[in-house]
């Protein structure tokens, strides 16, 4: 579409749309580093899908019942972008994850894709370098 003065204005809502989806990973990256329970659910769409190795998590709630709970916080995991290419309302990234499992410092490489909308995260699947098993 072309705009007053006849510049090109189909790249301002693309715009907003990369913007609204770097602030909306970048917020839920802080908060699971800050082992913030409250913030991490609250950037997720209520019906919000999480695909980890096998294991598949539908619905907010459900993940702060069964994943983003005392016993992940308990392994103090953290995670640090390598790499985070957004393309509208989609994001890729590959991340170092650091935790601790049994006292045994661990740690991956993971890449990690998200679908976004509204400011909200719609979508999650995450691949950890050789397995998504992390027990021991």
């Amino acid at each position: 579409m072309v705009g007053e003065g006849g510049r090109d204005d189909s790249g301002s809502s693309e715009t907003a749309a990369v913007a609204a989806t770097r602030a909306a990973v970048l917020d839920h990256i802080d908060a699971f580093n800050t082992h913030d329970t409250d913030r991490l659910i609250a950037g997720l769409h209520p019906d919000v899908v999480w695909a980890t190795g096998a294991d598949v998590f539908r619905g907010a709630s459900t993940l702060r019942d069964t994943l983003f709970d005392d016993g992940l916080w308990s392994m103090r995991p953290s995670l640090a972008a390598r790499t985070l290419l957004i393309d509208g309302e989609a994001a890729a990234g590959i991340f170092h994850e650091a935790l601790v499992v049994d006292d045994e410092p661990r740690v991956f490489d993971i890449a990690v894709f998200f679908t976004v909308s509204g400011g909200l995260i719609r979508s999650v699947k995450v691949l950890r370098e050789g397995s998504a098993d992390i027990e021991p």
